[in-house]
């Protein structure tokens, strides 16, 4: 079984990295380049660093990753919000079972200050608030990629993010329908 393994800069000068390890990852067609166990168990962030991130969306995607961080899978990983768009989101259930903040507004979101938002909710919602949160100077993690294929948006995320030096990524080789 390969190992692949995501590797997510949240910013230049904050100097840290997530990584997300994807068991059999060529079998579902994610993550961008192989690396070996011991490459993954060498990297380890500072005890005292903490890397701020926030999930928009509060699907199953925002479940798994809660469930890793909890399980101390991503050292270093604090979970500091946990957006929906309104209060009766099933994300709020979520956030309380997880003792996760959870906001309702970009203008909440972006108090909150994460240094990355994890989008894992929809293309509505990159087209709502992925140029807001690159203009704030937030990195975004686009899991609906179907979303840029929209050339404004796209050219506009990527304008906001070369002026704010916030990050855009975007994961290669989504699973089929998985955006839709």
């Amino acid at each position: 079984m390969d190992v692949m393994a995501v590797l997510v800069q949240p910013a230049p000068q904050q100097g840290q990295l997530i990584g997300i390890v994807l068991e059999d990852g060529d079998a579902h067609g994610c993550a961008p380049f192989p690396v070996n166990d011991t490459a993954m168990a060498e990297f380890t962030p500072p005890e005292e660093a903490s890397m701020r991130v926030a999930l928009l969306g509060g699907g199953t995607i925002a479940r798994l990753v809660l469930q890793h961080v909890r399980g101390g899978e991503f050292p270093g990983m604090e979970i500091v919000a946990l957006a929906g768009r309104n209060g009766s989101s099933r994300g709020r259930a979520l956030a309380r079972e997880f003792g996760v903040s959870y906001v309702s507004s970009r203008a909440a979101l972006v108090a909150a200050r994460p240094a990355a938002v994890v989008e894992a909710a929809s293309h509505d919602a990159v087209c709502e608030h992925l140029v807001a949160l690159l203009e704030a100077g937030i990195g975004v993690v686009v899991l609906s990629i179907g979303a840029l294929a929209d050339d404004r948006l796209r050219y506009a995320a990527e304008d906001a993010a070369r002026r704010s030096g916030a990050l855009l990524y975007v994961p290669s080789g989504g699973i089929g329908g998985l955006d839709a």
